[in-house]
């Protein structure tokens, strides 16, 4: 069995994600839905419910007064927050556990992921871009891929990062070259076995080349790229691969971020990441 088999057999592998949070995700896709179908899709799962209420009493959506009904949930957090919510529900715990073949500790992933979805919504509020809300929920499934890729590829790791630091090439084009596989399309893969939405898949299959994305979802993938980059650049996320990926010029100049837009873009994420740690269920940091 090859090294890509592997990895497709341990996306084969993982357990599915429930039958009502997939119609949930894809109720949310819908601009015209139906409140009281979502409020009714949400309360069909407890635990769901409990997340969605948690979240938007969170500190950092601003609630005045306690929201104890899914309704009032939606009202505050509208429905691309609430389907940021719903995934978080589905893949949080799975990107909370360490994931050693990229040397990350637990947590590191899903903090990681919160700082690449708040950059990549205030990308798309400075670049007057796609929806702030759908960026925000592509950043925070960019990367999910590691956690099977990592694992499948832990004795592989070593010799990815010194191709990747010794032959000037970027951390994912040397794991297509010694895996047949790299993480982002792994991730794609596990997505797109949990039945997401095809706007996601392509996103997280793309983001570190844009340029290949569908050009119906490429203005996410461009953010998701740059935000990526710039979190990478101050730490956020980083683990064996460091930030060892190609930013893509192109995509810096259609997006016409001066250097005082981008040092405003971290400053913002990062004084957003402690609520949003506990608005997305991560303890705050010392």
């Amino acid at each position: 069995m090859t090294n890509r088999d592997q990895v497709l057999e341990a996306v084969q592998q993982l357990p599915p994600i429930p039958v009502d949070a997939c119609e949930l995700v894809r109720l949310l896709q819908d601009p015209e839905v139906d409140p009281a179908e979502l409020e009714r899709a949400i309360s069909l799962n407890p635990a769901l419910t409990t997340h969605v209420l948690a979240t938007a009493n969170s500190a950092i959506f601003g609630a005045r007064a306690e929201i104890s009904t899914v309704r009032r949930a939606w009202l505050q957090l509208g429905s691309g927050r609430i389907q940021a919510a719903v995934m978080s529900a589905m893949v949080g715990p799975m990107a909370c556990e360490p994931v050693e073949g990229y040397s990350l500790p637990g947590d590191a992933l899903w903090e990681g992921a919160l700082a690449i979805a708040l950059a990549t919504e205030e990308l798309a509020l400075k670049t007057g871009g796609p929806p702030p809300n759908e960026a925000f929920t592509a950043g925070l499934l960019v990367d999910i891929g590691k956690t099977v890729f990592g694992q499948v590829a832990q004795t592989k790791m070593s010799e990815i990062a010194d191709l990747a630091f010794g032959g000037n090439i970027s951390f994912e084009k040397a794991e297509e070259q010694l895996v047949g596989i790299n993480h982002a399309e792994a991730g794609a893969i596990m997505l797109e076995a949990w039945g997401l939405p095809e706007s996601i898949i392509q996103v997280v299959r793309w983001h570190h080349e844009p340029e290949m994305c569908p050009e119906e979802f490429r203005p996410i993938a461009e953010l998701v790229h740059a935000a990526q980059y710039l979190c990478g650049m101050v730490g956020l996320g980083n683990g064996e691969d460091g930030n060892y990926y190609a930013s893509s010029e192109a995509v810096f100049n259609r997006l016409g971020l001066s250097p005082d837009a981008i040092e405003n873009c971290l400053c913002q994420t990062l004084s957003k990441l402690d609520l949003a740690r506990e608005a997305f269920g991560l303890e705050k940091k010392s």
